[in-house]
């Protein structure tokens, strides 16, 4: 990137933090756009004081060939352009913010990947039992479908968070949750706590993490989602870690759970993110949304 591209990134980021007072993790996530634009700009000869919509455009057409980015990232692209052109308005470098002629893509609603209660029951009975690690995983993935944990949440977790019967899970924001333990979960996390935990915890008797690996110490997300993947492939599925919260969720409303007890189960902070996570009957999901949402406007 030329000096002066590189200067004027440098001086959008100071834009952003000082100006704008945005959050960190949004400035994290329009600085790459914008050095990635402007790198662009100089492939092509281009200049941003000169640009028509029809240049940006070709920019995200661009970008989403090259990359198969979707949808959603292409909004972000749109939304961190036009705060660029904002900022190139206010230092006088152009006369408009031709980024605003823009129209963002239609997000439809993703709807979540799930398996069937025969796929899962046939994928946890084939998880070999014959290793300490093996026996780790077929309590640790089962305590991440019976109670509809998130990754990060299912590798934080501490022995003293299992309290008479449920986890108490530490969600996004901070946010805590009680969850009750479904009864076959209760009896792997007994056994395991008793048998095979403290041959892995080993000499590390002040290891606090719930699940730990060959060394005693607690898992990384990466690695939890390694040892999935590679149960998952040998059963033929297509499988992550998210999957298996979105399987606890459509089976809890499949089996007549209200959409508000499946809200507060999962941890969201806003109902419709419940209704947009699971795909059990849809026009049920939004009756119930819509009941809920005329009960109570601040959810």
């Amino acid at each position: 990137m030329r000096p002066e591209n590189k200067e004027l990134c440098d001086q959008f980021a100071d834009y952003l933090y000082v100006e704008r007072r945005l959050a960190k993790a949004t400035a994290l996530v329009y600085l790459p756009v914008i050095q990635h634009f402007l790198t662009y700009v100089e492939h092509h000869g281009l200049d941003v004081s000169t640009l028509a919509v029809d240049d940006l455009e070709r920019f995200l057409v661009e970008t989403r060939e090259a990359g198969g980015t979707g949808g959603r990232t292409i909004a972000k692209y749109l939304s961190a352009l036009k705060t660029f052109f904002s900022f190139l308005v206010r230092e006088h470098i152009r006369p408009d913010n031709v980024a605003k002629l823009l129209r963002a893509p239609k997000l439809g609603s993703r709807l979540p990947k799930v398996v069937s209660s025969e796929e899962l029951e046939k994928f946890f009975a084939d998880i070999p039992a014959d290793t300490l690690l093996g026996q780790r995983d077929q309590v640790m993935l089962k305590t991440i479908f019976g109670c509809g944990l998130r990754a990060s949440e299912a590798v934080s977790l501490k022995v003293s968070d299992i309290q008479d019967g449920s986890l108490r899970v530490l969600g996004k924001r901070g946010k805590m949750r009680l969850v009750p333990i479904p009864g076959e979960v209760r009896q792997l996390l007994v056994q395991y706590l008793g048998e095979v935990r403290p041959k892995l915890v080993g000499p590390r008797s002040s290891e606090r993490h719930l699940f730990v690996g060959r060394r005693g110490t607690g898992l990384t997300r990466q690695g939890v989602a390694k040892r999935l993947k590679e149960y998952a492939a040998g059963e033929g599925l297509d499988m992550h870690l998210h999957t298996l919260r979105h399987s606890y969720a459509t089976s809890l409303l499949s089996r007549g759970a209200d959409l508000r007890s499946v809200q507060m189960l999962l941890g969201h902070s806003d109902i419709k993110t419940t209704q947009i996570y699971t795909h059990v009957d849809t026009q049920d999901l939004e009756a119930a949304y819509e009941a809920w949402h005329e009960e109570d406007d601040d959810l």
